[in-house]
């Protein structure tokens, strides 16, 4: 968010929970912001692969998506 790296600690509904160390809350523009304050939101490349490969195996598109398979094949799991 506006550059900073945060990890989400919770999801409630459509509202996410981070937990913000007081070195970047002084440090950073978070300090100042308020609700309803506009900031950039930026997201990781890496999810957004990883949404593609679960949402194409549920969607028809092609593709298999992720399947215990390929997780096997991969060598994650049991």
């Amino acid at each position: 968010m506006d550059g900073i790296s945060l990890t989400v600690a919770r999801l409630e509904g459509n509202v996410f929970v981070v937990s913000i160390i007081p070195h970047t809350l002084e440090h950073t523009t978070l300090g100042s912001a308020r609700r309803g304050t506009r900031v950039n939101l930026e997201f990781d490349m890496v999810g957004k692969y990883i949404e593609r490969l679960v949402t194409e195996g549920r969607s028809g598109q092609s593709g298999e998506g992720i399947t215990p398979e390929k997780l096997a094949r991969w060598g994650i799991g049991t």
